[in-house]
């Protein structure tokens, strides 16, 4: 196979009542961020970012086609869910008068499982998983066998067996394990020295003891305690020092530089052109045919497609991408577009112009999912951008140096808008209003300023950086 099915993006359900639909899934969390007149549906999002369409063309009828019939037509007969508390779920049925069809029932000892259904009779499964649960409690019950004298005692031994474990015993057994492979030298040396332990380590290691114990055997605990110490060194130590590691024998390439712009508007071409200038590979993708030729003109790759076509994302490769940035006038369009890039390169690397309609003005207090990071400021639109752009500011580059520093650049420009910043390393940052950045000397601000620099003035010009 060729591909990997990683995670659902959301769940259609088909009802009758719009309104009685929004409020029965408003109880348990999800809330409309995005309607679809054209597709008699909307978009709801909870607070962990879980998805749902509710789509509005269904037909009254009585019982559920699927489940109800004698007969069994093949369809989805139900969507399932995940909660972090069964016990505070059932509380709110039971408060808000909705009853639990089957459940709660355990299935393969690893999940709490209820069932209920919506007012138009679609089946909901809601499951609470135990294996954490599980894992967690036995991590607590085993650790609780353990002696603080004896920690004490065994202090130093404890350390020397985990240097010894770390530097000695897992580099020999993996160079020999390795041998006549195909692995490198710096491949074989990241094995030797990321190995975590884990539960079934502690698990092993404390029914030893018990039978060491019962065995008569001295200081059996003594086995527990220098396997608690393993795990702890370990886990430390890879999840500390693996990326590090990687990085300094070479294993980790460098993060990609190409930065994918939603939209070939005036404001977009400013932008990728500004990126571009900085050593940015840059990819703009729009429909708009005369948009896309006027980024063309200014020497800018471009994509004609639909962000709702697979081939788009796969011709702007946004599985390679540093960061997506949607830019279009479209508050719904950059949403969605911004939710498929989030799946692929994680929220922390997508960003998008704040929306510009009314209801959405507090999008920032949405549930995280909603939206993309917010790009620029929380005020700055697209309309309120475009119009800054037409009275005449300009993108200007300014090299900070210890003559003219961050202080000096704020004073010459009050009201300057960044849009990214340029390290010393080539490192680039987008400027986004959930994050708070520190600027040095050295960095280059590229901005968005008013004419002559605004009400101060600006003697030097748009460009600082010679």
């Amino acid at each position: 196979m060729t591909f990997l099915v990683k995670s659902y993006e959301h769940v259609g359900i088909r009802v009758t009542d719009r309104d009685a639909a929004r409020a029965f899934y408003g109880k348990f969390g999800w809330r409309e961020v995005v309607d679809l007149p054209e597709h008699a549906a909307n978009e709801m999002v909870n607070g962990a970012g879980v998805y749902i369409n509710l789509i509005f063309n269904g037909v009254k009828r009585a019982g559920n086609v699927l489940q109800d019939e004698p007969l069994r037509y093949p369809g989805v007969t139900h969507a399932a869910f995940v909660v972090e508390d069964m016990d505070d779920l059932m509380a709110m049925l039971e408060r808000e008068g909705i009853p639990i069809t089957t459940g709660p029932v355990v299935y393969s000892d690893r999940r709490k499982v209820i069932f209920i259904r919506d007012p138009d009779g679609n089946v909901l499964e809601f499951n609470e998983t135990l294996r954490i649960i599980f894992i967690s409690g036995l991590f607590v019950l085993l650790g609780a066998r353990i002696e603080l004298d004896t920690l004490r005692e065994l202090e130093w031994r404890n350390i020397a067996f985990l240097v010894a474990l770390v530097l000695l015993v897992r580099p020999v057994s993996v160079f020999l394990s390795t041998l006549g492979s195909q692995l490198g030298r710096r491949e074989r040396v990241f094995l030797a020295l990321t190995a975590p332990r884990g539960i079934v380590a502690a698990a092993i290691a404390s029914i030893f003891s018990l039978r060491l114990a019962e065995a008569g055997v001295k200081d059996s605990q003594q086995l527990v305690s220098a396997t608690f110490t393993v795990i702890a060194g370990t886990v430390l130590l890879s999840g500390l020092g693996s990326k590090a590691l990687g990085r300094r024998l070479g294993l980790l390439s460098e993060p990609p530089r190409t930065i994918v712009v939603l939209g070939a508007n005036e404001l977009a071409i400013a932008f990728a052109g500004a990126l571009e200038k900085q050593g940015a590979t840059v990819r703009m993708v729009d429909l708009n045919r005369r948009q896309l030729a006027a980024a063309r003109m200014s020497g800018l790759p471009t994509t004609r497609g639909s962000v709702f076509s697979d081939d788009t994302w796969e011709k702007i490769g946004v599985h390679q991408a540093a960061s997506f940035v949607a830019m279009t006038r479209n508050d719904e369009l950059n949403a969605l577009a911004a939710r498929h890039a989030a799946a692929v390169l994680g929220r922390k690397q997508v960003f998008q112009i704040p929306p510009g309609r009314p209801e959405h003005r507090a999008w920032w207090e949405l549930p995280a999912g909603t939206f993309a990071r917010p790009l620029f400021g929380l005020e700055t639109t697209h309309a309120a951008l475009q119009e800054r752009m037409e009275q005449g500011w300009k993108v200007s580059t300014t090299k900070l140096t210890d003559q003219f520093g961050p202080q000096q650049h704020a004073d010459m420009h009050p009201d300057a808008i960044p849009l990214f910043y340029v390290h010393p390393n080539g490192g680039i940052d987008l400027a986004a209003a959930d994050a708070r950045y520190r600027v040095r000397v050295g960095d280059t601000v590229v901005a968005l300023t008013a004419p002559n620099g605004g009400s101060n003035g600006n003697p030097h010009g748009d460009d600082r950086n010679g």
